[in-house]
């Protein structure tokens, strides 16, 4: 996603990207979402490491007026501006519909990263709506 941010802002004069990495590091991604407040920027986009430590530093953001589009992730309130993502509550209940036919033992895998991440609490609750 970053080269194809990066590439499309060539066509524009006057538009500049600035990409940061925090390495899932929460503290990192905070700062660096502070610097840009302060920058001023125009729009932020975000791919929160963790909803609740980055959810704090979003609201500002956003009302501080800041546009906040975010990917992958959402945070535990509705204070941006857009999001772009899966349906996780759509992939847990189709990964159930789909293999639990073929497990009725119920044993079963749904692979996860942090366990705090918004949309792996909703591929959990698309499963167990099933």
């Amino acid at each position: 996603m970053n080269d194809e941010i990066l590439r499309e802002a060539m066509f524009y004069d006057g538009v500049s990207v600035e990409i940061r990495s925090a390495a899932d590091d929460n503290r990192k991604q905070a700062e660096d979402v502070h610097y840009f407040i302060d920058k001023g920027v125009d729009l932020l986009i975000i791919s929160a490491n963790e909803a609740a430590p980055m959810t704090p530093i979003v609201e500002e953001a956003y009302q501080k007026g800041i546009p906040v589009i975010l990917v992958d992730r959402k945070i535990l309130s509705d204070k941006y501006t857009a999001y772009i993502g899966a349906d996780n509550y759509e992939i847990g209940r189709i990964f159930i519909r789909k293999n639990l036919p073929v497990y009725q033992d119920d044993r079963y895998s749904l692979l996860i990263g942090f366990l705090y991440n918004r949309s792996h609490g909703g591929r959990f609750v698309g499963r167990d709506n099933q």
